[in-house]
Parts: structure tokens; C-alpha cells; sequence
């Protein structure tokens, strides 16, 4: 592959998910998703087009172009590119040219499977042996969020794996937003007139501009994600039962006694009050915008409730609810569809089978936490892969005088992973010391790079289970994945300048 060509000399950036195929984030902190294009995207495609402006077809097709179905099959396999004439020029043209080799991709959002609404495409087709030319559309309402940077960065990916040495791109001059993409871009671009058009020609090598541009995207749109999950100003709790100490009501009950600072909608059919506060059948009862939503209802009721919130625009959710993939295939089906329904209206998750998260900052003052136990104020942040083992940790934390400034329980980490929560502390001025207990890597190389930057900073101490075989089984048991190679633990996190611990106590005594 041409990633590992020895003259490359920075690293290209890794994505969380999978670069061609899995959930991408705007610059919003908005999620989608991005995949390849093909052949069923064609109704779709057709929709972008039409939903299109005419300046937008203008800058992409050179010219005034009727949307339809020939115009987007040109798009899911584009023509071979001439040299010195544009992809969409020749896309929009009335005769039958034969198709190029190229890599075309298409971020979406809302729903599930092909219900979803096409928002933007990227593609590169091959114009020479080493050389690609590369094109965008983005719907107008998308415009400045970012899309076109991410597209560029993953096309770029794929044309290394490919082993291609550059990319093309023909703009119109008054083409602006496109202009500044490349120049945003970081890579060493070339820019030369063409009778009347920009040409634009870059290598893909990475470069260290190019490489802290993408991890800087990367930085603010994984941070404006998970505000809505630290920082709400109203909270619904699903599940709070009208008598006895279920989950919902000691939710609600830590919610109250913490006196937090946003509204607090008790969800209940049948209730009118609950805890003194007035209760609600459901989300679209309300009437007000929610932007969490705590859930602990039985594990087949959470696809309902998943439904009424992406109805109701919350922006994200904490399923305490367990019955997801750590019991099984089955309920790994039914994760993987919740997960479907909630990422494409824009709702990060954390869980499913968590204990819940805590935000001890005085503007916000947030404990969804199922425990009776108080955490209590501090400058500590962390995450835990384990309820039981979260609970264990508030209990040392007492005892060993430590207060957190957030603490969140991540269970089967079907959304927000590990690696997302150290990006949000990278920059929370509450927190001076990162805590980690991992039962697994979801995405190894991606917590090396990030653990790496963020330790400069501040301290990371992490535990890992998985040193016995008994803590191997534990861990499988709980996440439905293998907890990895001991030695390799220990390898990442000395490279990533992780401090690693054996036991709570141990970790404990090391924070403080």
C-alpha cells in the first residue's frame, strides 16, 4: 500500500470509525454518516440534485444542467475525465462517455438504510496512472459545516491505498467555498489558470500542516458533539416509576438533589407528578426542545423511546438499560438498530448498560448517575467501561478525599467511546487529571494518537482489565468483545505516555 511508502514522513490521521464506510461528525458536532455510493443511491442522488440551488449545479457541472436521473447516474460512475476538462463538466455532457476508475462516496443523515437523505458527494476519478481528479457537492444547507474538508481527507485516504501520488481539481475562479477547502486543506497545493478555470493540483502526502488541520476538525466537531451530554440545559428521564427506588427515580432523585441547573421532564404515562414534578405521557407532550434524554426502560421498550426523541429533535442520550450486546447476538441486533435510528437525526449515545455520567461544573451541576452515591466536587474526570466497577471507583474516590469534575459510565460504548471523552477533556478547564478503567481498545491506534497528544497536557492513569484470565472473562462478559493481549496494553500505553495501574487502590494513590 502506498501508506507505507518510507518517505512518508507524518502519519496520516486516524479515524474513530472506518474512513470509507461508518459515522462521521460535522463541524456542528452534527453526526452522519459516510459510505460508498452506488447503484440504490440513485433516487437519492436525484433528491440532492433537485434540493440543489442553481449556483450549486453551476459550480459543480460548469454550466446550467437539469436535474434527473441521467445527471445522477453520472455521479455514482462518473465518466473518464479528458485532460484538462472538469468531472462535471463531462458529467452534465449529452453524450455517452465511458466510465472512469473511481472512488465515489456520499454522506447522510435521518433514518435508517436508504431512507436517508443524501447531503453531500465526494468522488475522484482517475485521469492517469498516479493522478485522480476530485469533485464535491454539498446541499446548500450543509454548506460551511465542514463536508467538503471531510470528503477531500477521505478521498485522500483512498487514493493512497490505491497508490496514487495526487489529486486534481478543476474550480470555477468565483467558486470561493471550494477554493478555501483546498487552501484549508493543509497539503502543498499548486494552483495554474486553464482557460479561464483553476487548476489545482496537490500531493497526498501528508504534511504536518495537513495532518493538525485534520486532527484540529477532528478536535472541534467531537467537542460540540458531546455538549449536549455535558452541558444540557433540559434533561427527560424515561422509565421513573411512581413508587419504589428503580433506576429512573434514583435518576431523577441525584438530578434533583444536585440541584441541576435546567429543566428536569419526568417522562411517565401514567403519572401526573413524580418527585414533585410535573410529569409528561411523552416527548412530543412537552412542548419544549430537550436536549438529553436519560433512559431506563426494559431493553425492547428503548426503540420507542429512541423514535420519540429523534421526533422530538434531543440532541443526545444515556441508555442505562441493559439487554443490548452484552447479552448476545440478539441483543447486539437490537443495539445495532437503535444505533441506526439515532445516529442519522443527529443523537450521540452513551451505553447502552451503563450506570450513567456526572458534570459536577457549578453552571451546570448535572449527576444522571444510577447510584445513591454523591460524587462528590473536584478536578478529576473519568471513564469507566464497568458499572460495578464505577461504583467501586465513587467509593475509593471518598475515600481517598477525590472529587471529579465529570464521571461517565460508557458500558457497551455502542457510540461514545473512550476516545471521545479525551478529546472533550483535552480542553475542559475543570479537569486536571484523566482516569480510565478499559475493559477494551475500541479503536486502539486512534486512543494511541490521541492519548499521546492529550498526556502533554494533562496526566492520563489508566486501568485495564484483563492481566488474569478471570479479568479476561470479565471483560467479554461485559463488552462482547476480547479484551486484547496484556503485553500489547502495556506496550500502547507506555508509547503513549499512559500511566498504567494494577489495581483501584493503586490508582488512587497514584492520582493523588
Amino acid at each position: 500500500m502506498a501508506s507505507d511508502r518510507k518517505s512518508q514522513i507524518y502519519p496520516r490521521p486516524i479515524p474513530q470509525a472506518p474512513p470509507l464506510d461508518g459515522p462521521v461528525l460535522m463541524k456542528d458536532g452534527t453526526p452522519a454518516w459516510l459510505r460508498p455510493l452506488d447503484d440504490g443511491d440513485i433516487d437519492g442522488v436525484i433528491d440532492l440534485l433537485e434540493r440543489s440551488s442553481s449556483d450549486s449545479l453551476y459550480f459543480r457541472f460548469f454550466g446550467a444542467v437539469r436535474p434527473g436521473e441521467k445527471l445522477a447516474r453520472s455521479l455514482i460512475h462518473p465518466p473518464a475525465a479528458a485532460a484538462g476538462v472538469g468531472v462535471g463538466f463531462l458529467a452534465a455532457a449529452e453524450t455517452e462517455l465511458p466510465e472512469a476508475p473511481s472512488v465515489n462516496l456520499v454522506v447522510t443523515i435521518g433514518g435508517s438504510g436508504r431512507a436517508q437523505k443524501h447531503i453531500a458527494i465526494g468522488s475522484y476519478s482517475r485521469t492517469a496512472e498516479d493522478e485522480a481528479e476530485v469533485a464535491f457537492l454539498v446541499e446548500d444547507g450543509f454548506q460551511g459545516k465542514g463536508l467538503g474538508s471531510l470528503l477531500l481527507e477521505r478521498l485522500a485516504i483512498a487514493a493512497d491505498a490505491e497508490g496514487l501520488k495526487r489529486l486534481t481539481a478543476v474550480v470555477l475562479p468565483e467558486n470561493r467555498k471550494m477554493l478555501d477547502i483546498f487552501k484549508a486543506s493543509g497539503y502543498q497545493t499548486h494552483r495554474a489558470w486553464d482557460q479561464g478555470d483553476v487548476q489545482i493540483v496537490f500531493e497526498i502526502e501528508p504534511t504536518h500542516e495537513s495532518v493538525r488541520r485534520s486532527e484540529g476538525r477532528d478536535h472541534t466537531a467531537t467537542i460540540a458533539s458531546m455538549r449536549a451530554l455535558f452541558e444540557p440545559r433540559s434533561v427527560a428521564v424515561f422509565g421513573v416509576s411512581r413508587r419504589g427506588d428503580g433506576v429512573g427515580r434514583q435518576i431523577l432523585k441525584n438530578l434533583l438533589a444536585a440541584k441541576f441547573r435546567g429543566k428536569i421532564y419526568p417522562i411517565n404515562p401514567f403519572a401526573r407528578t413524580l418527585i414533585g414534578l410535573k410529569a409528561f405521557p411523552d416527548l412530543a407532550s412537552v412542548g419544549e426542545s430537550i436536549d438529553l434524554a436519560i433512559v431506563a426502560v426494559p431493553a425492547e421498550a428503548v426503540m420507542k423511546v429512541a423514535r420519540q426523541c429523534t421526533a422530538a429533535g434531543v440532541r443526545a442520550m444515556v441508555v442505562i438499560s441493559a439487554g443490548f450486546a452484552e447479552s448476545g447476538p440478539e441483543g447486539q441486533a437490537l443495539q445495532d438498530r437503535v444505533l441506526n435510528e439515532v445516529r442519522g437525526h443527529g443523537v450521540r449515545i452513551v451505553g447502552p448498560n451503563c450506570l450513567g455520567l456526572v458534570n459536577n461544573d457549578p453552571d451546570v451541576r448535572l449527576n444522571a448517575l444510577f447510584t445513591p452515591v454523591m460524587p462528590r466536587p473536584g478536578h478529576v474526570a473519568m471513564s469507566s467501561q464497568s458499572g460495578a466497577v464505577g461504583l467501586a471507583v465513587i467509593d475509593f474516590a471518598h475515600r481517598w478525599d477525590l472529587g471529579f469534575s465529570s464521571f461517565v459510565s460508557i458500558g457497551n460504548k455502542a457510540d461514545v467511546s473512550g476516545n471521545d471523552l479525551l478529546q472533550y477533556w483535552e480542553d475542559d478547564p475543570n479537569s486536571d487529571l484523566i482516569l480510565l478503567y478499559l475493559e477494551s481498545f475500541g479503536n486502539p491506534r486512534r486512543f494511541s494518537t490521541l492519548a499521546r497528544r492529550i498526556a502533554r497536557k494533562k496526566p492520563i492513569i489508566a486501568m485495564k482489565s484483563g492481566r488474569s484470565a478471570s479479568g479476561r472473562r470479565a471483560a467479554g462478559s461485559h463488552t462482547a468483545a476480547l479484551a486484547g493481549s496484556d503485553a500489547v496494553a502495556d506496550s500502547l500505553f507506555r508509547q503513549a505516555g499512559v500511566i498504567r495501574t494494577a489495581t483501584l487502590e493503586e490508582m488512587f494513590e497514584v492520582a493523588s
